[in-house]
């Protein structure tokens, strides 16, 4: 005949505390494996470079042969890519993995030959994320790059951002809200939006060792979520005056990496037949 008797209340504590015990470990290990997995896949979604660039020409510099475009080679995924920029234009972006130093090379076979790799400029990009690589080259015709970040935390919607690319400072004006932006330098003007599209005033007075004269005095056309980036640099046809490119700025699409075709080079009579877009 079978027991009926009913397990000790204290019996069935200890019972339930071991049983509860058993199962501890397994939650544990559990936990710790999508912990895990969690960074593995964060490691895997590591944020990349993704770089546009923007060539302004230096008028100043005379060559004997005009190129319509920096045309270079950079290496991502292991690669080489040929990407061309040409001037006052923003070139498409790239998806960039290699170190934080960009480097934008040539090739060139030597008297072995040998490809040999040719490195023109060197750019620090800093952290990961969306940037512009402002491209020039200076009076001995070294390309020189100044890195700029346009995602939208940096640049965010409704702003124009005004970029003083030269040696000469200005005032500008925008919406009516002046500010003085060095040499070299850039600044952010906010826009109030009433509507899906607004004419927006825009003012630049540049400065030549102390005397004022006028670059803009045009109102910009804008749309509410936009963001446009204004490049003060010297005028092709009067190296001593300034002109500008407006440009608009987009967070994609991004179109990973593929080479360019490569740019010919031409008669440099024709070097100064490029206008500003602004200008046109």
């Amino acid at each position: 005949m079978k027991s009926n008797r009913i397990m000790p209340k204290h019996t069935l504590i200890l019972y339930l505390l071991g049983a509860l015990l058993l199962c501890l470990p397994l939650t544990t290990t559990a936990q710790t494996a999508d912990a895990q997995f969690e960074r593995q896949m964060q490691a895997q979604a590591e944020p990349m470079h993704f770089v546009s660039l923007l060539f302004l020409r230096n008028p100043t510099v005379k060559t004997s042969q005009y190129q319509p475009a920096i045309s270079l080679f950079y290496t991502s995924e292991e690669k080489d890519f040929r990407i061309n920029a040409y001037p006052g234009t923003i070139s498409r972006a790239i998806r960039y993995d290699g170190p934080n130093e960009f480097v934008l090379f040539d090739k060139q076979v030597n008297e072995e030959g040998e490809e040999v790799r040719i490195p023109k400029v060197r750019i620090d990009l800093g952290p990961p994320g969306l940037k512009m690589v402002v491209l020039t080259t200076n009076s001995e015709d070294k390309l020189l790059g100044k890195v700029i970040r346009t995602d939208e935390r940096s640049f965010p919607e409704n702003t124009v951002r005004i970029f003083n690319f030269c040696a000469q400072p200005v005032k500008a004006e925008v919406q009516n809200v002046a500010k003085d932006i060095p040499k070299m330098g850039l600044d952010d003007f906010q826009v109030k939006m009433d509507g899906p599209r607004a004419m927006v005033g825009f003012t630049v007075v540049a400065y030549d060792d102390g005397e004022g004269y006028l670059v803009a005095r045009k109102p910009i056309g804008m749309s509410n979520g936009s963001r446009k980036f204004i490049v003060l640099f010297p005028n092709p046809k009067k190296p001593d005056r300034l002109t500008y490119t407006n440009l608009s700025i987009n967070t994609g699409p991004f179109y990973g990496n593929f080479s360019d075709e490569e740019v010919s080079t031409g008669d440099s009579e024709y070097r100064d037949s490029y206008v500003p877009a602004a200008q046109r």
